[in-house]
């Protein structure tokens, strides 16, 4: 699990982002993490995954990092695929704001969401 949350990411098929807060004696610290990971099977789509210390959940770290996660994606995804607990309110409007979402229920108080991203400017689009 370690290697692969860690010594996986390329920058290209696996996008990590770190948030760190600078304290006024200039120590930083690490309060949310983000992460896309392109399906193997699907490449135009990812997973995507956050987590936020609890100190800091609440103050805009999670959005922040999505935004900027969803910027420097893995070039060609389109679509986050990814499964939710389905009365995780939080985490269902995070998604939602990433672009058109398609919630699905699964088994077991899961939901299956899936999320149409907004081309990024730094990719070509056709007749361009």
């Amino acid at each position: 699990m370690l290697e692969h949350l860690v010594d996986e990411v390329d920058g290209i098929d696996h996008v990590a982002l770190v948030l760190v807060v600078i304290d006024d004696d200039h120590v930083g610290t690490p309060v949310g993490v983000a992460r896309m990971i392109r399906y193997e099977h699907e490449p135009t789509a990812a997973d995507v995954a956050v987590t936020v210390v609890d100190e800091w959940q609440g103050r805009g770290v999670a959005t922040a990092l999505l935004a900027e996660l969803v910027r420097e994606r893995p070039r060609g995804v389109t679509h986050v695929v990814t499964t939710v607990e389905a009365d995780n309110e939080a985490s269902l409007a995070m998604l939602a704001r990433l672009g058109t979402m398609a919630p699905t229920p699964f088994e077991d108080n899961r939901t299956d969401v899936r999320v149409e991203l907004a081309l990024p400017d730094r990719e070509e689009r056709p007749g361009t």
